[in-house]
């Protein structure tokens, strides 16, 4: 480009960054920080217990979610490599089991709900229960996480899993790997970079996700983004500042591993080997 191009180029993805980002960024800091000159220490406890809520909140279910979606992978691995008259049958399966995510998070929370409910009331009738086990419960609102956010985590997974050759686990059991070594030797290096993504995706859409939380978490367990909500919804614009500061901080480190593990990624793959000399291959 030109050098009038360049600066064009510049000012047009500046212009996106400063109205996606930074223009929110400053109000939200033209807010919080008088605000955070006067909050008493008793505001920033309840913060810290918002921010413990989301933050373990969203570590349990982007393990959970990517522990299950890495099972679906390799069951569609194996499916497609030892069954190969299915394979139009596991992708069609994959497809469905991942279609959570085009589904509203308010819908798939009732969705969700009221099998919960049946649940409950059909204990209460058998006189098994006493109260209610799976509405509002930590599992539920789990399970709700996982239907909503499998795709993430699959699609991050399955790539991950693609990595992994049938040629690398033939030269592995030729050298006597199998079972567990041959996991812990060649499938986890190999497919870290792309679990790991897989976690972090997810947790940055549990942080910020509001509909489901809201209505299916247990009883008392407040995160950053149902406070947020909660505060906005009375008009107090100026009072979510600093737990809307807050969710920005927390769910920005992740981002920020993510880029920095996607650049290590791409810089490994185009750097050559540095051959000492006379080594070098035709």
């Amino acid at each position: 480009l030109s050098r009038r191009a360049r600066i064009l180029a510049w000012l047009w993805r500046g212009l996106g960054v400063g109205l996606a980002f930074v223009l929110p960024l400053t109000q939200l800091l033209v807010w919080a920080v008088p605000d955070a000159l006067t909050h008493t220490d008793s505001a920033w406890t309840h913060l810290l217990q918002y921010v413990i809520g989301s933050v373990s909140l969203a570590s349990m279910a982007a393990l959970l979610v990517t522990g299950i979606a890495l099972l679906f992978a390799l069951l569609k691995r194996r499916v497609s490599t030892q069954h190969k008259n299915h394979r139009g049958l596991i992708n069609g399966w994959m497809t469905l089991i991942t279609m959570g995510y085009a589904i509203p998070g308010t819908v798939l929370a009732v969705g969700v709900f009221v099998p919960m409910a049946f649940l409950d009331n059909l204990l209460l009738a058998w006189g098994l229960s006493q109260g209610a086990w799976f509405k509002g419960s930590l599992a539920a609102l789990l399970w709700a996480y996982v239907v909503r956010f499998l795709a993430v985590a699959y699609a991050a997974s399955d790539s991950a899993l693609q990595r992994v050759r049938p040629v690398h686990e033939e030269m592995a059991f030729s050298l006597g790997y199998s079972g567990w070594r041959l996991w812990t030797r060649v499938h986890v290096p190999m497919m870290r970079t792309g679990v790991w993504t897989a976690v972090l995706l997810v947790f940055v859409d549990v942080m910020k996700e509001i509909p489901i939380t809201l209505m299916m978490r247990p009883m008392g367990w407040d995160t950053l983004a149902t406070r947020i909500f909660a505060l906005t919804s009375e008009g107090m614009w100026r009072e979510a500042a600093i737990p809307a500061l807050a969710l920005v901080m927390v769910s920005l480190l992740p981002v920020w591993i993510l880029v920095r593990q996607t650049q290590s990624s791409a810089q490994l793959h185009t750097d050559k080997p540095n051959l000492p000399a006379g080594n070098e291959r035709v």
